[in-house]
Order: C-alpha cells, then structure tokens, then sequence
C-alpha cells in the first residue's frame, strides 16, 4: 500500500499513527478507483482501443 498510495517506498506501515491507518486506507481506495472500479459498466473505450476481454467463472465457487 506504500508505495501505490503514499508514493513513498520507504514508508512502513507499522509507523502509522492508529487513526493514520484508516486515512491509508481509505486514499488507497480512493487512488485505486479508477484503475479497479466496476461501477461503470461501459466498456466501449477498452473496444476501441483494441481491448480483448475474456470472461472467466470459475467452477469452484
């Protein structure tokens, strides 16, 4: 989480105050939205720019 939310390596966690902890995690979801949210699912975008999307369930769940 470090180094994706905080763009510090040398940053440990551990070192985190106890309400500092919620704050990283709660930049870590906001940081990370655009790249894994779900909440849109207009794919046209991935389309055009040559996207292969392959849907995959597993049989295990």
């Amino acid at each position: 989480m470090s180094p994706f939310v905080h763009q510090n390596t040398t940053l440990k966690i551990t070192s985190l105050p106890e309400n500092g902890f919620e704050a990283a995690s709660d930049l870590s979801v906001s940081a990370d939205k655009s790249l894994s949210s779900t909440d849109n699912p207009d794919l046209e975008a991935f389309r055009e720019t040559g996207g292969k999307f392959l849907p995959w369930h597993g049989l295990v769940d």
